[in-house]
């Protein structure tokens, strides 16, 4: 058994609505005649680099782990946490549909006027 966490864009997205839009744009592709070197995507992911690890690693061994402030435990009442730092790298790939062509990953950080 696994401890999954879903967040960001897996825990918001309705699978009929993920079936539907892809049936959509397979009928725009055809339709309009796309070839799929034309056809590209991109896909992000973000890095908070300021918080603390969420969780306990077990390949650590214990004189690393006591080291980490965690954000889980056990407790019989309501203990304050770790505020992180809202420090944020994102991270985006871009390829075409046939990967003949992949574009340099773009890392993107902090903005001048957030």
């Amino acid at each position: 058994m696994k401890q999954l966490k879903q967040h960001g864009e897996a825990a918001l997205a309705d699978a009929k609505t993920v079936e539907t839009e892809r049936k959509r744009i397979q009928e725009l592709i055809k339709k309009c005649g796309y070839e799929l070197c034309d056809i590209f995507n991109m896909g992000g992911t973000g890095h908070f680099y300021g918080y603390a690890p969420s969780s306990y690693f077990p390949a650590l061994s214990l004189t690393q782990a006591h080291r980490l402030v965690l954000d889980r435990g056990l407790s019989d009442q309501k203990q304050s946490g770790v505020k992180g730092k809202k420090m944020r790298l994102t991270y985006t790939f871009t390829s075409n549909a046939d990967r003949s062509k992949e574009l340099p990953p773009l890392i993107i950080s902090k903005a001048a006027q957030p």
